[in-house]
């Protein structure tokens, strides 16, 4: 049979805007030099239509998001992280440019970055440098049907060992055995997470192993230089944070 292709592959949607093929239409404006013959035919015999419609889909571009980083912090039990910066779209096209995947907003679109962003660290704990995942925002504007906003990339920040302090540790009194080791009875512990606890063993140094005495050969107290060593609580608590 005879046969005549179309070969004209530009078309005008009915409006800019995403929609299915439901919602958009395609126009086609076809001339004579739109259309290939085949085999055994000739256009000229054919009034051949100057217009062809038909259903087009027009999908919303993925679009990229920047300019947000995270702050170290101090352990404090935990995952949510400070953030610093601000959130802007990775870049903008001139309509018509670009591609549909460089994640640019086109300049022409009413379209803007809306929410509050909120962080948060992969673990509560101190591991090192570690993924902040950023969460809280999404698009506004008249154009913001036009697009999928990807999130905004993970940012790396720290958690911080967070210091303790012990007061009101004793040491106790001892009788010469030629070392200057001093058994010390642990004090208040200071700066602990909620109920946090942890296994702390207290050991002390007294300044001489001999016996200190005044003037008067009388034997006095003297200084005693204590050290901790921390252990992981029995409740699954860390002594690395």
């Amino acid at each position: 049979g005879e046969s005549l292709v179309v070969t004209q592959t530009q078309g005008l949607y009915d409006a800019k805007h995403a929609g299915d093929a439901t919602a958009r239409t395609v126009t086609v404006t076809l001339s004579a030099t739109d259309f290939t013959e085949g085999n055994n035919t000739l256009a000229s015999n054919y009034i051949l239509p100057t217009i062809a419609t038909g259903a087009g889909a027009i999908t919303p571009k993925a679009i990229t998001i920047t300019g947000l980083g995270a702050d170290d912090k101090v352990y404090d039990g935990d995952t949510a992280a400070v953030l610093n910066g601000k959130a802007d779209f990775s870049g903008t096209s001139l309509a018509g440019a670009g591609t549909s995947t460089d994640g640019y907003v086109y300049g022409v679109d009413d379209i803007k970055i809306v929410g509050t962003a909120a962080g948060a660290f992969t673990s509560k704990n101190v591991i090192g440098a570690q993924n902040v995942t950023i969460t809280g925002l999404s698009l506004d504007g008249d154009d913001k049907g036009n697009y999928t906003l990807v999130p905004h990339a993970d940012v790396q920040a720290e958690v911080t060992p967070k210091a303790l302090t012990i007061n009101d540790s004793v040491a106790s009194d001892k009788v010469y055995d030629a070392t200057a080791d001093a058994e010390v009875t642990l004090g208040r512990v200071d700066g602990l997470v909620g109920n946090e606890t942890l296994n702390i063993t207290a050991a002390g140094e007294f300044d001489s192993k001999n016996v200190a005495r005044d003037l008067n050969d009388a034997v006095v107290a003297q200084d005693v230089t204590a050290s901790y060593t921390l252990a992981d609580g029995d409740n699954g608590e860390l002594s690395s944070n």
